[in-house]
């Protein structure tokens, strides 16, 4: 029903193109059949010049016509055949691309839509390449085994019912084991491309036996047939590669081409199996299953809860499970990464189990289970509460400085600094050069000119500062407050690792209060005595400089420029001379 369902969306799409661009689409097939020709004899030929080349004279199993040249004259003339050939295929190739893009562009004005995504152009150019290229490797494959079965109809029987096999096969293992389908959907293209090699291996192999052990054609049909099957092999993976582009962008192609469709939300195969886990039929299932194997404690009776992330594709519950007299319930919240999620799932475990012994403001983290195929971590609820929005504003500031106050793992802050840039790499000259086209009509020039004297002051500054983890998911859905009025934070997908002061709030009231904060952390943490509270400012102050520039928020950057300036004067002067 699938394929029966695909190849009629592939039929009508070509019934579309040759009623509206019928020139162009036959034109473009034409050309990618000479191309695909002239490639095969430009190939084909220096292989023959070769056998002249090895021989005393022109073998007998060359054609007749070549029988009345010179060994000299013939080995020139198919030198320059060859050549001829490998010019014709680069010409065809030109040929093919602006018709083409005349075809794609013909069809869009044809279907008078609006703009529906970015490069739709490119989208359009592309689908119309390969579906007209999987027209002309069809038809070519279909030449080429005509041919193959005029001059070795046993090895073209052979291919053809090894093809057919290996179809049945997979149809079969496609009907009855669902990971199977999971496998091929994923991995299409390369189990064609190796079907492909195993036809060609094939091939040679029974070429082989033929000629020693059966009745073989003659030597030059042997060639002949070896490289037309490879040619013919190669051309229908390219048609299969194609199909399944085209096919991932079903709904982009038909909605550009079609008059009366629209574009649709896409719903990738792979979501099939996330959200039907998240039923309550199916939900109750395996959140028991990986609480018993995380825990090692049998929980039955479960009341499931929904728990809001506010991210896309990453799901969690809030679980309470009772014991046997009900007398006590524990909290679980149990979270689901979409496989979309995998690198906000890995990044987030790598960082928990760094922290298995405690000092992290999260939950209990019990570790890292698979539901199928997707990551799920489970964590144990404190009896905490959402924080309501005047709570999470201080839940805000708390976490922050709770984090300041934690000495990241050396092999943390080893293994973060190989892989990212800390802000002291990442705040660069180019960012001032790029401001400076903002600000050149206005005041603030000379204050850019300024920040640019001063970037290598304001990078060592940085350097200097001890780093701490940042969370930059601290809001009301993913913070927990407790009965003794700390905090918890969730979500830690997004962590990175920033000098102590990044990512806090630059409002006038957030700034005054900032040395109470920041005193509460060295307390804590030693290496933070004796760092100035202007660091501190300024490290605040040139990271929100870097988001406003990367969210070209130019206006926001240039603003800050003051404040950056005055931080350095009192505490920088003396550093870089």
């Amino acid at each position: 029903m699938f394929l029966a369902n695909t190849f009629r969306w592939f039929l009508s799409v070509g019934i579309k193109f040759a009623r509206v661009v019928p020139g162009q689409t036959l034109s473009v097939v034409s050309a990618t059949l000479i191309s695909e020709v002239a490639l095969l004899l430009a190939s084909f030929l220096p292989l023959k010049v070769i056998m002249l080349l090895a021989s005393p004279g022109v073998p007998s199993y060359f054609p007749q016509v070549f029988l009345e040249f010179d060994r000299t004259q013939l080995v020139l003339l198919l030198s320059v055949t060859a050549i001829a050939f490998y010019f014709v295929y680069l010409l065809a190739e030109k040929l093919i691309g602006y018709w083409a893009d005349c075809g794609a562009q013909l069809l869009l004005q044809k279907s008078k839509k609006i703009t529906l995504f970015e490069n739709q152009v490119e989208v359009a150019v592309m689908a119309y390449k390969r579906y007209t290229r999987c027209l002309a490797a069809g038809i070519f494959a279909g030449l080429a085994f005509l041919i193959l079965g005029i001059i070795y109809p046993l090895l073209t029987m052979l291919l053809l019912g090894s093809g057919v096999g290996v179809y049945l096969i997979f149809v079969f293992l496609y009907l009855v084991n669902h990971s199977f389908c999971v496998r091929m959907y994923e991995g299409l293209g390369e189990v064609i491309g190796m079907v492909g090699q195993a036809g060609f291996l094939l091939t040679f192999a029974f070429i082989v036996m033929d000629f020693l052990f059966g009745s073989p054609p003659d030597l030059l049909v042997a060639i002949i047939s070896i490289v037309l099957v490879r040619q013919a092999l190669n051309k229908l993976v390219v048609l299969a590669k194609d199909f399944i582009a085209l096919k991932k962008q079903r709904l982009k192609i038909t909605a550009l081409f079609f008059y009366g469709h629209t574009l649709m939300d896409e719903n990738p195969k792979n979501d099939s199996g996330f959200w039907p886990l998240l039923e309550v039929s199916r939900c109750k299932e395996w959140i028991q299953s990986v609480l018993v194997e995380a825990t090692g404690v049998e929980v039955k009776g479960l009341r499931i809860s929904w728990h809001q992330t506010g991210v896309a594709d990453v799901v969690a519950f809030d679980i309470q499970a009772p014991n046997k007299t009900e007398a006590l319930v524990k909290r679980y919240l149990v979270k689901l990464f979409h496989t979309k999620r995998q690198a906000l799932a890995i990044h987030e475990a790598t960082l928990l189990m760094a922290f298995e012994s405690g000092g992290l403001p999260v939950p209990r983290f019990y570790g890292v289970q698979k539901v199928d195929s997707y990551n799920c971590h489970i964590f144990e609820l404190y009896s905490g509460t959402k924080p309501s929005p005047q709570e999470a504003k201080y839940g805000v500031r708390f976490l922050l400085a709770e984090l300041w106050s934690i000495e990241p793992p050396k092999d943390i802050v080893n293994r973060f600094r190989r892989s990212r840039p800390l802000l002291a790499e990442r705040i660069n000259r180019k960012m001032i050069d790029r401001l400076l086209i903002i600000a050149e009509h206005s005041d603030s020039v000379v204050e850019m000119k300024r920040l640019k004297q001063k970037l290598d002051v304001i990078r060592e500054i940085l350097s200097d500062l001890p780093l701490c983890i940042y969370n930059p998911d601290l809001v009301a859905d993913t913070m927990i407050v407790l009965e003794n009025n700390k905090f918890m934070a969730t979500n830690w997908g997004k962590w990175s690792l920033e000098p102590v002061g990044a990512g806090w709030p630059l409002s006038k009231q957030e700034w005054e209060i900032l040395p109470e904060f920041f005193s509460y952390a060295a307390k804590k943490r030693p290496t933070l005595d004796g760092v100035a509270i202007k660091k501190i400012r300024l490290s605040a102050l040139m990271f929100a400089f870097e988001r406003f520039y990367e969210r070209q928020q130019f206006i926001s950057a240039i603003e800050l420029i003051p404040l950056i300036l005055e931080c350095v004067e009192e505490v920088g002067e003396g550093i870089g001379k």
